[in-house]
């Protein structure tokens, strides 16, 4: 991740050191169709805030985990 410095000097020269305003976002991005003999490509991307990210995040880490089973104890119709 870049630093604030970074930041500051990318936007001096997107600027040509006039002022101005820049915005920094983080997005999550993804490609389909770059493959030789594809037709055409698509771009899709999110954008969101750090706590929106941060939401997300937590979503998904609970939807990846597995689903808990536990063992029924119960008898048999079929125990004598």
């Amino acid at each position: 991740m870049a630093s604030a410095q970074q930041v500051w000097e990318f936007s001096r020269a997107v600027l040509a050191d006039r002022n101005g305003l820049i915005a920094v976002l983080r997005v999550y991005m993804d490609e389909s169709g770059i493959h030789d003999n594809s037709p055409v490509v698509t771009v899709g991307a999110y954008v969101g805030r750090p706590r929106d990210w941060a939401a997300w995040t937590k979503e998904v880490e609970y939807r990846k985990t597995p689903y808990r089973c536990f063992p029924c104890r119960r008898r048999s119709k079929f125990a004598r």
